[in-house]
């Protein structure tokens, strides 16, 4: 499983993911107090990932902070 991940990593930062990965679940959160849900703007959206686009995400993150504080 390792080599699988760790060559998928190395695939979406070279550019190349699949589009499964690109498509995210979008909910919308009320961000004000009950009672105002008629409003469409008290609404936020939030997208849910995939759990291996959120391993992606957090693998390019982390070699972005490495390299910036490394140079």
């Amino acid at each position: 499983m390792r080599p699988v991940l760790t060559r998928m990593i190395n695939l979406s930062l070279e550019g190349i993911m699949p589009d499964s990965f690109k498509v995210a679940t979008i909910t919308h959160l009320l961000k004000k107090k009950p009672g105002s849900d008629l409003k469409l703007s008290n609404y936020t959206p939030v997208s849910n990932l995939q759990f291996v686009s959120k391993l992606l995400e957090c693998a390019a993150a982390n070699q972005l902070v490495d390299y910036i504080e490394a140079n």
